[in-house]
């Protein structure tokens, strides 16, 4: 009876065990749709900057104008980098080999979230005594927009007299996501930059078309199935064999 109990109580003390497993989860500061927000303007608004430069021209891209502290930063650059070898541009890690030098500017790179709401926001009450407390919201219409938005310019100037410099305007490059609910839990979503539901640059590929119908030639008696067709005319149910 003693050992029966003992028994009871290690698969007891197992369950415990086992029912107290965690798992850890990361907290970034930011998600994934802010960062995609971002570098999303970052694509649109490099895509635009169009220097101008040989083809084959040694570049060195000077960052002094840019923050390359931040991953936004950093991934902007290479984007801007980017555009540069598919115009043609060498890019060199030296300043001391480069022809021309391309110095980048930033105005902007962040985001902007902009709320209309129909209904009870939510607040935070003071109670004496408790504290505080939280009211959900009440959302009867609501359209949330979160807008990333970059802004560069850049110029070039050569290392010597042969190459002349360059500069671009501001080129602005913006993304979206919008967000819609209505009577508190019908909600949907709308993003340009989400791989899943984007709204531009998407390509969708249309399915190839079917082989087209050969129409008789009206110009070449028809043989009826089973019979005997003229020299040279092989008959539908018997195909001429190879070498025949």
């Amino acid at each position: 009876m003693k050992s029966r109990s003992i028994g009871v109580l290690m698969v007891a003390f197992a369950l415990g065990v086992g029912g107290c497993t965690t798992t850890n989860e990361t907290n970034p500061q930011r998600s994934a749709t802010e960062e995609l927000l971002i570098s999303g303007a970052a694509d649109r608004a490099a895509a635009q900057l169009d220097l101008a430069i040989p083809r084959g021209t040694k570049v060195f891209i000077d960052p002094s104008k840019f923050d390359v502290s931040t991953i936004d930063g950093k991934y902007a650059l290479g984007q801007i980098e980017d555009k540069l070898v598919r115009s043609g541009a060498k890019p060199v890690g030296e300043r001391k080999d480069a022809e021309m030098v391309v110095q980048p500017r930033v105005g902007a790179l962040s985001i902007d979230d902009d709320q209309f709401l129909i209904g009870i926001p939510k607040m935070n009450l003071p109670i004496p005594l408790a504290g505080t407390l939280s009211t959900p919201e009440v959302a009867l219409y609501k359209k949330r927009t979160r807008s990333g938005i970059a802004k560069f310019a850049a110029t070039a100037y050569g290392e010597n007299e042969n190459l002349a410099s360059a500069s671009t305007d501001p080129k602005y490059g913006l993304a979206h996501e919008r967000e819609w609910t209505v009577l508190l839990f019908f909600s949907w979503k709308n993003s340009d930059v989400a791989p899943e539901n984007k709204e531009s640059g998407l390509t969708i590929s249309s399915p190839s078309s079917p082989l087209p119908l050969i129409e008789p030639d009206a110009t070449k008696p028809s043989v009826p199935r089973g019979t005997r067709a003229p020299s040279g005319v092989p008959t539908l149910s018997s195909p001429p064999t190879p070498g025949g």
